[in-house]
């Protein structure tokens, strides 16, 4: 399988974006829905460390008016709360987000970057940065260099190689 250039990576704050890329969580928790799939990037302070692939957004549940957190009818074994579910997620406050609306982002196949790679974004990016002129990390990783060749020797005694010939 030939490995495609990521065209946007996600930014989450640590630990849990090493918890992402690490496989040790595998829902990212947010109050809005995820409609992209495929391979992202994890991005934390200017630099990608792995990436994933979304699979799924699932709603898991919406706050109460008095704000507790309140189960969405079908899909009440995804509710965060659960013991079960968190290992998905690895949230412990729940009162620290003030969302409407839960959704987790359901992602697999994790991969850490030997090196993170670094790349800019603009101002004001809460969640998604576009990579646009980000290197691949098998470029950016440091890979040995195969050795130059000594210039073949012709018949006529002289060398292929220009330089040697000066």
């Amino acid at each position: 399988m030939e490995s495609q250039r990521l065209q946007r990576a996600l930014i989450v704050r640590e630990p849990w974006a090493g918890y992402l890329v690490d496989g040790k969580k595998t829902w990212e928790l947010r109050g809005t829905a995820c409609h992209i799939r495929g391979r992202v990037g994890i991005a934390v302070a200017g630099q990608i460390i792995g990436e994933v692939r979304i699979v799924d957004c699932i709603k898991v549940a919406e706050q109460a008016t008095d704000g507790s957190l309140v189960e969405v009818a079908g899909n009440e074994d995804c509710f965060p709360p659960l013991p079960a579910n968190r290992p998905r997620h690895r949230v412990d406050d729940f009162q620290a987000f003030q969302w409407r609306c839960w959704h987790a982002w359901v992602v697999e196949d994790p991969v850490r970057y030997a090196e993170p790679v670094t790349y800019q974004h603009k101002r004001g990016v809460v969640n998604w940065v576009k990579l646009d002129n980000v290197v691949e990390p098998e470029k950016h990783c440091s890979e040995p260099k195969p050795l130059k060749r000594p210039a073949a020797e012709l018949s006529d005694g002289s060398r292929s190689d220009k330089s040697a010939r000066l």
